[in-house]
């Protein structure tokens, strides 16, 4: 996932409001907003760094950023939860309602916490496949050289399946052999065979 380049920002004032805790030695980039709600806190630790543009917002709880933790910038964080000891948070990544334990690494542009795409089947329902879904499990078969252990049969390639039998599949032949008659109209296809009664083609 590519992420476009932050833009420097005209105003470069951080905005705090609400119960907001941070320790003298945390280092905090220009541009920040540290937002608490009624009945909740930010708390944030003693060597943290926190980049440009990063959003905190408590909601229904404590939002609490342990030691030494860095927030890459553009971090969104909104709701509950706490960020463990150490951990890096890539930038331009949104935790919602949930934490990260201590020394993780998070890539940036992830998005965590989102509860809104499970999906929920019923019991009469049959499962959606996705996108990444891998293919039915392929018939097994034991051979003599395998000694009796059983082997999953082979499974053909998607983009070029084995034929049945006879001459290899190639896809966009008749799409070449168009393209090649348009490029060169007086030349003869090499896989035409030549009529019965003509010497066959020298050369195109």
């Amino acid at each position: 996932m590519s992420l476009s380049p932050l833009h420097p920002i005209g105003n470069f004032n951080s905005h705090i409001s609400g119960e907001v805790i941070i320790d003298r030695t945390a280092a905090i980039a220009p541009g920040v907003v540290f937002h608490a709600n009624p009945n909740s806190k930010i708390i944030i630790a003693a060597g943290v760094c926190i980049g440009m543009g990063v959003v905190l917002h408590a909601h229904d709880g404590n939002l609490e950023i342990e030691t030494g933790v860095n927030l890459g910038a553009g971090v969104l964080m909104v709701g509950k939860g706490t960020i463990g000891a150490n951990a890096c948070i890539g930038a331009a990544t949104t935790i919602f309602n949930c934490s990260v334990a201590p020394k993780q690494v998070i890539p940036p542009g992830s998005l965590l916490g989102d509860s809104s795409r499970h999906l929920v089947l019923t019991p009469d329902a049959a499962p959606i496949p996705e996108a990444n879904a891998t293919q039915p499990s392929l018939p097994t078969t034991a051979t003599p050289e395998s000694n009796g252990q059983v082997e999953a049969a082979s499974e053909p390639s998607q983009l070029e399946p084995t034929p049945p039998t006879g001459d290899r599949v190639v896809y966009g032949k008749a799409s070449i052999t168009r393209l090649m008659a348009t490029l060169f109209p007086h030349s003869q296809s090499l896989n035409q065979p030549p009529p019965d009664n003509s010497p066959p083609s020298q050369g195109s």
